[in-house]
């Protein structure tokens, strides 16, 4: 079976080309993991590039990442397995337990705004879930998405992990195409969402293993 982190839902929300996430300073040594060596150098597959900065979220991280939470949510609530009127109750021990998972990741633009985030759950076939991506509106095309994506799958090669697994609301065809051009492809997958049975959700998958090509 596949691991949920508590009060979880699969989710992603993409604009226009690309999925871009907010990074942020690393302040701990644990922060300097191999998702920072991807941050800055601009991959070529957008037409305007722009430098972030990703880092590993932290528990002290907990009330920017519910605020960025809490956006996605309110903005897109098709586009996720969970909603703002359910998580907006949490207490803040359950946001300190989720900026701490070592698979989430915060994205900075130049001027030190948060803009983007992803995290990455860990599932017992060593497939890791991209849940809860999202990229602010004003930093969508610049390359954001891309730099949380390397980060995410920086962190899942650490772990061993063979693939990324992403799911999407079917008929988003924004999100299938920043994923399908990162080099995401379908898995044949899909199921009622558990939140909004007339919604369906779609599984797509990134191949992790050496050689592998999407």
């Amino acid at each position: 079976g596949r691991f949920v982190f508590p009060g979880y839902a699969l989710g992603f929300y993409c604009v226009r080309h690309t999925v871009d996430m907010p990074i942020g300073d690393t302040s701990s040594a644990a922060a300097t993991s191999a998702a920072d060596l991807w941050s800055s150098a601009a991959s070529g597959r957008n037409d305007v590039a722009m430098e972030f900065r990703v880092r590993s979220g932290t528990g002290e991280d907990w009330s920017a990442y519910r605020g960025i939470r809490l956006r996605m949510l309110a903005e897109s609530p098709d586009a996720y397995g969970s909603s703002y009127a359910f998580e907006a109750r949490f207490p803040e021990e359950r946001w300190r337990e989720r900026s701490n998972n070592p698979l989430l990741y915060l994205a900075y633009a130049p001027d030190g705004r948060l803009v983007g985030t992803a995290t990455g759950l860990p599932a017992a076939d060593r497939s890791v879930d991209i849940v809860a991506m999202y990229v602010d509106p004003d930093y969508r095309g610049q390359g954001c998405a891309e730099r949380l994506l390397d980060a995410v799958a920086a962190g899942a090669r650490d772990r061993e992990a063979r693939r990324l697994v992403m799911h999407i609301t079917d008929g988003n065809e924004a999100a299938n195409r920043c994923f399908t051009r990162y080099g995401f492809g379908p898995t044949g997958r899909r199921w009622p969402m558990a939140r909004n049975p007339g919604l369906t959700e779609v599984e797509l998958a990134f191949d992790l293993r050496p050689g592998a090509d999407g």
